[in-house]
């Protein structure tokens, strides 16, 4: 009877025991935090500013082409991509009515030139006649006249008659140049008028294997692009590949666009594949003032600085730190095993991501660029602290 009064006391004073633990572990006791670093090493490399710009490919040398006399093209002779020579005939205009213009002025040529002969022999006899007494200046003043009109007519039609001859050897649209034809815009039928906005028939590209980008940058960055600067970019064609080229020119004339000022920069570029279009849009990074190869850090790495909220729970935890006992200008945190070690900084250069610095640490050093403190609870995403620098 005693006995079993004892194990009912044992029992219900384990189970007593138990609950109490229970409560405590659910409400009472902190749970272990979880503490999650981001590391970096540090890196020797040279550092660049990159400018960042829209541009169209071009080729480098193009010819628009177009008529210089009015009519209705009769035949083309080229299709795009194909290959052609300088003087190459592209197209044919109809030149019925440039021959009946011909005929017509070389007929006005030859009557100019009769009146003329007729003007010649009149003012011969009227200086005779003059000499002799037999006339007066007022005749011999008519008849010179008479021969200088004429001998002006005369010139005049044939200035006409060249001019429909050179106008017949225009009937044939010719390439100025060697290249690939990029663009026609003629065809057979079709009625064209020479003025000085007439339409460009055919583009004809020099050499497509040469390309250029004409880019769009920004004022506030074209200070910083030089010529024969490197150029890398991007083309939504092949959005894997990056392509290359360097900076030519850069044109001073500004362009303004909804106020936006920005400056045509100029990008010479290889294209042996031809696999880069005329008209292609592309996206470029030009890289500028290099800075020589020296030891790196990413920029978070400068602005990390743990408060002392996160050391409270990181110090349960078994972490210490080895903070500087002055204030310098720039440092950076490693860690080591269990502990925080600061160091000073000195910046000498940063292109934005990544900063050069002279600091005593080396190559196997961990650097701090991110610490993130969080309680069990936490995971279930009631509240999280995340700390990469003081708030």
């Amino acid at each position: 009877m005693k006995r079993n009064k004892i194990i009912k006391i044992v029992i219900w004073s384990l189970i007593s025991i138990a609950a109490l633990w229970g409560i405590y572990a659910k409400f009472i006791k902190t749970p272990d935090p979880i503490i999650t670093f981001q590391l970096e090493t540090v890196q020797t490399e040279s550092l660049y500013y990159e400018v960042s710009a829209t541009g169209t490919i071009a080729p480098v040398e193009s010819v628009d082409i177009g008529t210089q006399i009015s009519g209705q093209i009769s035949k083309v002779y080229v299709k795009s991509n194909d290959t052609v020579r300088k003087g190459q005939v592209l197209a044919k205009m109809d030149t019925r009515n440039l021959y009946i213009s011909l005929k017509e002025s070389k007929a006005n040529y030859e009557k100019a030139k009769l009146s003329l002969d007729q003007a010649e022999r009149s003012l011969k006899l009227e200086k005779k006649l003059y000499d002799q007494g037999a006339s007066f200046e007022q005749a011999l003043n008519q008849a010179q006249d008479a021969y200088d009109n004429a001998l002006i007519t005369l010139n005049m039609a044939k200035i006409q008659k060249e001019k429909n001859e050179l106008n017949i050897g225009y009937a044939q649209i010719e390439s100025p140049i060697d290249g690939i034809v990029i663009a026609v815009n003629a065809k057979e039928g079709q009625t064209v008028t020479a003025t000085f906005t007439s339409p460009n028939l055919f583009s004809v590209a020099k050499d497509l294997s040469k390309m250029k980008i004409e880019a769009s940058v920004d004022e506030a960055d074209i200070g910083k692009v030089k010529t024969g600067q490197p150029v890398s970019f991007t083309v939504d064609a092949y959005p894997e590949e990056s392509f290359s080229g360097v900076v030519e020119t850069i044109e001073i004339q500004p362009v303004v666009s909804q106020g936006v000022v920005t400056y045509t920069t100029v990008v010479l570029i290889d294209n042996p594949g031809l696999k880069l279009l005329p008209g292609m849009t592309a996206t470029l990074l030009i890289r500028t003032n290099e800075y020589p190869k020296s030891m790196t850090v990413p920029n978070a790495a400068l602005s990390f600085n743990p408060d002392e909220l996160d050391w409270q729970t990181m110090k349960k935890s078994g972490y210490s730190k080895q903070a500087l006992e002055s204030n310098p200008e720039r440092s950076l945190w490693i860690l080591k095993g269990k502990k925080l070690i600061e160091l000073p900084v000195q910046v000498e250069y940063t292109n934005g991501i990544r900063t050069a610095i002279t600091a005593e640490v080396g190559p196997q050093d961990s650097i701090i660029t991110y610490c993130k403190v969080q309680l069990e609870e936490e995971k279930e995403g009631l509240f999280s602290r995340d700390r990469s620098n003081n708030e």
